[in-house]
């Protein structure tokens, strides 16, 4: 069954097994739409102590093959403030799990900050720059209107703030 993972092989997301390993066992885990691990990459993906680029494909992973419940119990991610997250990777990952279907588009409005490195274009530029048009819902056009007015337009650049 591919959605099962042997439970000797979950080891393999010890942080004993390092970084390689762990990010490989994930990326293996997610391309076989295994979600028999959704529980782990949660607690991995809610773990400040944890290694960063582990818990960005945990959370991307949980947004791949991840049940509405693992999902939704990413939302602590959302009040964390991103601290450790310098190229705003996992704030990315994070908001494109979770919307639209388990944040509003006011609530994700409230979220979408200036990048802290505007040269990158990694994950959470494509979440603002694409996903975030490609599945706001009609009713919901105008609040993105409002923050643009609000935000985008008061800059000089495409950049938002």
């Amino acid at each position: 069954d591919l959605h099962s993972f042997p439970t000797r092989r979950s080891s393999d997301l010890d942080p004993s097994m390092g970084v390689v390993v762990r990010r490989s066992a994930i990326e293996m885990a997610s391309a076989c739409g295994v979600s028999s691990l959704e529980e782990i990459l949660v607690k991995i993906s809610l773990d400040d102590s944890d290694h960063l680029a582990i818990r960005v494909r945990a959370v991307r992973a949980i947004g791949e093959v991840g049940s509405d419940k693992a999902k939704s119990q990413l939302r602590p991610l959302l009040t964390s403030g991103f601290t450790s997250d310098s190229e705003d990777e996992l704030r990315g990952v994070t908001l494109e799990a979770l919307y639209p279907k388990h944040i509003s588009t006011k609530e994700l409005f409230g979220l979408i900050t200036h990048p802290k490195r505007t040269s990158l274009l990694g994950t959470y530029h494509a979440f603002v720059e694409r996903s975030l048009a490609q599945n706001i819902r009609p009713e919901d056009v105008l609040e993105g209107l409002d923050w643009l007015k609000r935000n985008a337009i008061k800059t000089r650049s495409s950049e938002y703030s």
